[in-house]
């Protein structure tokens, strides 16, 4: 039996959700070098009407629309928990683990999750994210023996963040 307790606030918000983060820097730096190149051939041809130039424009403000929808979803998500902090208590048995969340003092929630319902797991710089078949996650802090736990239990490190069905 392994157990771990973690203070879900937006250090660990930021930390599971980078990739979204990351997302919305390469809409950003895509959309800036289109509007570059919409500017660049309207100068260099001086046709900003041209149908590339047009479609440039299109597609970088399409990309910067992108930028703009990731980068407030990230920071409302981090936003989100800083302000409603949970701890989250991980019991990792051998059949199945339990999870207990409480907001303060009171427990709101407590599931049980068979490894069969577990699609996966994240590893990052401090924490162990199991990806439950239900597109949640439970963080457990990073140690090798959860790392190693896990894997005896036929779970496979994943890059996803979002459950896929395992063909049968």
């Amino acid at each position: 039996m392994k157990k771990s307790t973690v203070i879900v606030n937006d250090k660990v918000s930021k930390e599971l959700n980078v990739g979204y983060l990351r997302g919305a820097i390469v809409f950003l730096v895509c959309g800036l070098f289109l509007v570059g190149m919409f500017i660049g051939f309207g100068l260099a041809f001086n046709d900003f009407g041209s149908v590339a130039n047009i479609v440039s424009a299109v597609t970088a403000i399409i990309s910067l629309a992108l930028f703009i929808v990731t980068f407030k979803s990230y920071r409302q998500t981090v936003n989100n928990a800083r302000f409603d902090v949970k701890t989250v208590n991980i019991e990792l048995l051998d059949e199945y683990m339990t999870a207990e969340v409480f907001r303060k003092e009171e427990k709101i929630q407590e599931s049980k999750y068979y490894y069969c319902d577990v699609f996966g797991y994240r590893v990052t710089d401090n924490y162990v994210f199991v990806l439950i078949k239900t597109n949640s996650f439970l963080p457990l802090n990073k140690t090798e023996e959860i790392i190693n736990f896990l894997k005896e239990k036929g779970l496979k490190e994943t890059k996803s963040y979002v459950a896929k069905n395992k063909k049968k």
